[in-house]
């Protein structure tokens, strides 16, 4: 399997962004455009790969007991912290973190189900390999890689 360009990564990453935007625009109660909707449906699959990695990186783990920089978040997990915020801010956008007016990020009750030692079965999906999708496994190895690490 060929890895995923830095900026194609990155473009997907602004879509996924782009598309929960527009459609966080919708009125309650009113169902959307087609178009709109069908984004949504397709979206899912970056959301997916996106809460995938953000939980194989042990992300949860470490906003546990408070907010953090992707700096801070990038120095403990070994990622190039430009990419890491990318994926942060694209968790944060559909409510698996929450982005302070700082630029640090906290948890949620969704990024909690996440953590490594909860009892919720969600928390052990995120090692279920069978289940990873090719681009799920890619940002991780991606971030790593820009810093010189390998991926497990």
């Amino acid at each position: 399997m060929s890895a995923i360009p830095q900026p194609e990564i990155e473009r997907l990453v602004d879509k996924m962004n782009a598309t929960t935007a527009m459609t966080a625009t919708t009125a309650k109660g009113q169902t959307p455009p087609a178009h709109v909707g069908m984004f949504q449906l397709l979206n899912g699959v970056f959301v997916t790969g996106a809460i995938s990695c953000l939980a194989w990186l042990g992300v949860p783990d470490l906003v546990e007991h408070g907010p953090k920089s992707a700096e801070e978040l990038a120095t403990h997990i070994g990622a190039d912290p430009r990419v890491l915020y990318r994926l942060l801010r694209a968790t944060a956008s559909v409510g698996v973190l929450s982005e302070s007016t700082d630029g640090k990020f906290s948890e949620t009750p969704l990024s909690a189900v996440l953590r490594r030692a909860t009892q919720f079965p969600v928390a052990r999906l995120r090692d279920h390999t069978r289940q990873r999708m090719a681009w799920t496994r890619l940002v991780p190895a991606r971030l790593l890689r820009a810093h010189g690490k390998a991926s497990a």
